[in-house]
């Protein structure tokens, strides 16, 4: 998926890539959307990611971190803070790896918001872990016993005597 405000020809809210009450209205054009945001404040998940160094992007020291925070765990986070949010397909320029850049509707101390962010994301992460192992047992119990024979004709296949053909 690309969620790059640029690449969208659909408001942001009703993609469910907004969180909070952002004050984007469905019908504004992308135009307006990027000048409504622009001037918001920009967040890294390398920000909060206790696995970086200084040098590499982390802006808290390590205790106020957490383990690899996903963009999403993070957009969760601040829904749960009641602040608005978009999440873009856009990369940090140490990191170029993980995509995913919050804009945040907050005046505040950023240090001050990513702690509070980075002792939520955790937890999110467990309910969205949940949520998609969840999903992937719904559409395994519904595919069946299709996915057991499956799995045994690639066993007959991998019993296969491989080398160089002789010809």
């Amino acid at each position: 998926m690309d969620f790059d405000i640029d690449n969208m020809d659909f408001p942001l809210p009703d993609q469910g890539m907004s969180s909070g009450p952002a004050g984007i209205v469905p019908n504004m054009t992308k135009e307006q959307i990027q000048e409504k945001i622009k001037d918001w404040m920009c967040i890294y998940p390398v920000y909060i990611d206790s696995k970086k160094t200084k040098d590499q992007g982390r802006k808290l020291g390590k205790k106020d971190c957490c383990e690899s925070p996903q963009p999403l765990a993070m957009l969760e986070a601040m829904g749960k803070l009641k602040i608005s949010t978009v999440l873009e397909d856009k990369k940090h320029p140490r990191d170029q790896l993980r995509a995913g850049r919050l804009r945040v509707d907050y005046t505040g101390n950023k240090k001050e918001l990513l702690k509070k962010i980075a002792k939520l994301v955790p937890e999110c992460q467990k309910e969205l872990d949940e949520q998609r192992k969840a999903e992937e047992a719904s559409k395994a119990s519904a595919s069946g016993s299709g996915s057991n024979k499956q799995a045994s004709s690639n066993n007959k296949k991998s019993n296969k005597k491989k080398g160089k053909k002789r010809r």
